[in-house]
């Protein structure tokens, strides 16, 4: 398994200074970034699922309806992915340079595995609570 030393620019939390900030030692970087490298398009295709049709409110398995119904919450929420995605910049650099070479667009690539995670919760959420 490789293993690579996280040296992050500072994402320090809200109200605290980088010194009070705990820094992981290492971080997997095949565990949390692989997924990218089996996509043919990671830049223009996100995978759907259960949860992430639940979270866009979409029942049959149309990926067309699916990527509509994307779209509009990217629109609505684009704001907020780009601030979160900033605040934890120097994390990604860090998990990201081992695929810099193979994946093109990188920061589109970013936004999309950001709001799969997202829709994924939030359809687990809804499908767990109602």
């Amino acid at each position: 398994m490789h293993r690579q030393k996280v040296t992050p620019k500072d994402p320090t939390p809200l109200g605290q200074t980088p010194q009070d900030t705990p820094r992981p030692e290492f971080c997997n970087t095949l565990v949390l970034a692989s997924k990218l490298l089996f996509l043919n398009n990671p830049q223009t295709i996100l995978p759907f699922d259960d949860y992430t049709k639940k979270a866009v409110g979409l029942k049959e398995n149309i990926y067309a309806e699916y990527k509509s119904r994307l779209s509009n919450f990217r629109k609505q929420e684009i704001e907020e992915i780009k601030r979160n995605l900033a605040f934890i910049g120097g994390y990604l650099l860090v998990i990201e340079s081992e695929f810099r070479d193979e994946l093109q667009d990188i920061e589109t690539v970013r936004e999309n595995r950001y709001i799969d995670k997202l829709l994924w919760t939030i359809g687990r959420a809804k499908k767990n609570y109602r």
